[in-house]
């Protein structure tokens, strides 16, 4: 594979019914390098053939769970540019999460609301480092880079402001991808989907925006039965449209399937 994958996987014990079988040579020192400090990536368990069976020791709790050949987790982000934490916006995103989790796809939702989230500074500092992080400290933004190259799955979603995303969502997007472009285009080949929140109008925008952050960087996206958006103002009033939430539960549908597609 020619891109970074997650870094979530801490140990991975490769272990015969019968007899216990040794690490191919490749993967021995792809394990080591990830105990380095080279930038973070996982590799696909599926390349490593002649083992029947694997644990997954999760660095996030003592559960193990147990894949066999050609298997592994697969984990998606969302990132929610809302200023109203557990909103409508974060109505709509776990309902894509519900039919994601219910293909056994990790899930994990990130909120600013309460959160400053400074734009870019255009300082081109990423392009001189290339260490996978945004030269801007002391905000979220370098841990969500961090968790989208984790990821095999980015949703960015955001309620409508002025006919488009939020600040916060912005300068994520700008931050980000600008991230991204310095070193390789590390979300390259990643699903990504947009969700939207809004009173009315002005949602198409606010989508658009999302989406040219997928596609310039290179990522593929998933569609649904309509645009990836609800309606409401209030708190929980998304749940009233109908029509929305199966949008979301069919864009979780189609993004499951397309992240197999991709992992098989």
């Amino acid at each position: 594979m020619d891109r970074p994958r997650r870094s979530s996987v801490a140990t991975i014990n490769k272990v015969n019914p019968v007899n216990k079988v040794r690490l191919p040579p490749n993967a021995k020192s792809r394990r080591r390098a990830m105990k380095s400090e080279m930038p973070p990536f996982r590799f696909p368990i599926r390349r490593l053939a002649g083992v029947p069976h694997f644990e997954y020791h999760s660095p996030r709790s003592s559960e193990i769970l147990e894949f066999h050949e050609g298997e592994y987790p697969m984990k998606v982000v969302a990132f929610n540019g809302s200023a109203r934490k557990d909103g409508n916006t974060a109505i709509l995103v776990r309902q894509v999460f519900a039919e994601l989790e219910k293909e056994g796809i990790e899930t994990e939702l990130v909120q600013f609301a309460g959160q400053k989230v400074p734009g870019c500074i255009a300082c081109r500092q990423c392009f001189k480092n290339q260490n996978q992080r945004c030269v801007v400290e002391g905000d979220i933004v370098n841990d969500c880079i961090a968790k989208m190259v984790a990821a095999d799955g980015v949703i960015l979603a955001s309620p409508t402001y002025f006919a488009d995303v939020t600040s916060e969502m912005k300068a994520l997007i700008d931050r980000a991808g600008y991230v991204a472009k310095a070193n390789a285009e590390m979300f390259r080949r990643k699903v990504g989907a947009a969700v939207v929140a809004v009173r009315r109008g002005g949602e198409i925008h606010a989508f658009d925006t999302m989406n040219h952050f997928f596609l310039i960087s290179q990522m593929i996206i998933p569609g649904s039965c309509y645009w990836n958006m609800g309606f409401g103002l209030n708190k929980g009033e998304v749940e009233q449209d109908e029509e929305g939430l199966r949008t979301m539960q069919l864009l979780g549908q189609n993004m499951a399937w397309l992240l197999k597609k991709i992992q098989s």
